[in-house]
């Protein structure tokens, strides 16, 4: 019988490296005690490395460099809010890097969530959570969560005509058409930024 560690071992290898896991990820299929066992059998033949208390990342390895890569922070950051059933989503420079407005790489890595205020310091970089008002956790789309938090953090002035078009690319016509059915209680300015994202496509 194949037993628990190697069935765990086996998800997380066809995982991929470079993805970070917690134990919710397999409560699913076994006990408790079984995963947070197996994780630490596994952590210590090497297989994944612990990055935080309670997540586990299979490392990608570069070989130019002869050394394990740094851990993704955007996917920590979902795998906490995994580990702690939160709803999160990238705020100010993180929102801004995904939608391709910016590529500035903050010293600290914000992210607005329903839960408590936490903050991770993880190789040299901080990864802090902060709670927010439930209205700005409320809409249905993982997408219009990070428009909002974006648009907000650019600001109104910012989204010139040539903004807006490299806005208009990072999702496809029917995800900017679910978004705008989704952000109803956002800014006035930043609904008709969106309106006018779904005209203009359909129009193409």
């Amino acid at each position: 019988m194949i037993s628990t560690k190697k069935k765990i071992q086996d998800r997380i290898e066809q995982g991929g490296r470079g993805k970070l896991w917690c134990a919710n990820d397999f409560l699913v299929y076994f006990h408790r005690h079984e995963i947070d066992e197996s994780f630490v059998r596994l952590t210590v033949e090497g297989f994944i490395r612990r990055v935080i208390p309670g997540i586990y990342e299979y490392p990608r390895y570069s070989e130019l460099l002869q050394c394990e890569v740094a851990t993704d922070l955007d996917s920590l950051a979902y795998a906490i809010a995994r580990k702690f059933q939160w709803k999160i989503c990238p705020s100010g420079e993180a929102a801004l890097n995904n939608l391709g407005l910016s590529t500035q790489i903050p010293g600290r890595t914000i992210y607005i969530s329903d839960g408590p205020n936490r903050k991770y310091n993880v190789e040299n970089c901080e990864l802090q959570f902060r709670h927010t008002s439930k209205r700005w956790m409320t809409f249905k789309h993982e997408e219009s969560l990070i428009v909002v938090q974006g648009l907000m953090a650019f600001g109104e002035r910012q989204m010139t005509d040539k903004n807006t078009a490299r806005l208009a690319k990072r999702f496809p016509l029917e995800t900017w058409e679910k978004i705008f059915e989704d952000i109803s209680a956002a800014p006035i300015w930043i609904v008709e930024k969106v309106r006018n994202i779904c005209t203009q496509g359909r129009s193409i």
